[in-house]
């Protein structure tokens, strides 16, 4: 059973998370300030160490959500952070994303939106962060691909804030010496946010939360070296194809959520996914 700590100052957000997890077979812990998180204080029945997932507020009254991410990504690194917030701002937004979280939630939530990404992080947390495992079955890491963009892109709707996908595609079969070398040192060399799927014996498909055209720019000058140094005889027979979202779909004062699946299908289509 997992451990989640929900930290915030407002006893009913407090509440009204503890019912939701509850009813999905977590076991919850709460507290009302930071302070008591960093003494230990929160729970006489779990240490910090026993903690999976905490979802933290960024504002408390003469605290600081901030510096609790950065205590908690500091001391205790396999805790899975989750920041519920009103605050929207994107400079904010990206503020906590760097120091360290793995997900963001605007207040008001959802229920599905919360426990979709909740149930996504707790069952995967092994790979979730980078990891790309060659494999034959190919039609689940696709599922799984499409799964978590679909995710991505009801986060970026609600936010305004740019994410990106990339498809790598080398049109020569890569052997699996070179296989295992290509993908330690990508997956050394991206963002924790960032994921990577082996999506066919020779592509990789990258998902780039807060990434616009500069970034993927950037990011993909970074993997073609690593191809350029670790692929024999590469030739530059490598096909790159990429969109960024809203910038390259639509215009951002026209994004409408109920147009989700027509978007996903777009940018799907745009990196040849079926």
């Amino acid at each position: 059973m997992k451990n989640i700590l929900i930290v915030d100052d407002v006893n009913l957000i407090r509440i009204k998370l503890n019912n939701m997890l509850s009813r999905e077979g977590y076991r919850v812990f709460q507290s009302g300030s930071v302070e008591a998180v960093k003494d230990h204080s929160f729970s006489s029945n779990i240490s910090l160490e026993e903690i999976d997932l905490a979802l933290i507020d960024l504002y408390f009254k003469g605290e600081d959500g901030f510096d609790l991410l950065k205590y908690l990504k500091t001391n205790y690194p396999d805790i899975k952070i989750v920041i519920v917030s009103m605050e929207a701002r994107k400079e904010k937004i990206k503020k906590a994303i760097n120091l360290g979280a793995d997900n963001y939630i605007t207040k008001p939530f959802d229920k599905r939106t919360l426990l979709q990404k909740v149930n996504l992080i707790l069952s995967s947390k092994k790979q979730y962060k980078k990891e790309a495992v060659p494999s034959k079955d190919f039609n689940e890491v696709i599922s799984n691909l499409k799964t978590d963009l679909s995710m991505e892109l009801s986060r970026s709707i609600r936010s305004g804030l740019d994410f990106a996908v990339v498809r790598l595609n080398y049109l020569n079969r890569i052997n699996s010496s070179e296989i295992i070398k290509l993908k330690s040192n990508i997956t050394s060399k991206i963002r924790d946010i960032d994921r990577v799927y082996y999506t066919s014996p020779s592509e990789y498909t990258f998902l780039l939360p807060l990434t616009d055209r500069e970034g993927v720019n950037i990011f993909v000058d970074k993997i073609m070296s690593e191809f350029d140094e670790n692929i024999n005889d590469n030739n530059g027979n490598i096909q790159v194809e990429s969109m960024v979202f809203p910038e390259e779909i639509i215009n951002e004062a026209d994004i409408n959520y109920d147009m989700h699946k027509e978007y996903l299908n777009k940018l799907l289509t745009e990196i040849e996914i079926d």
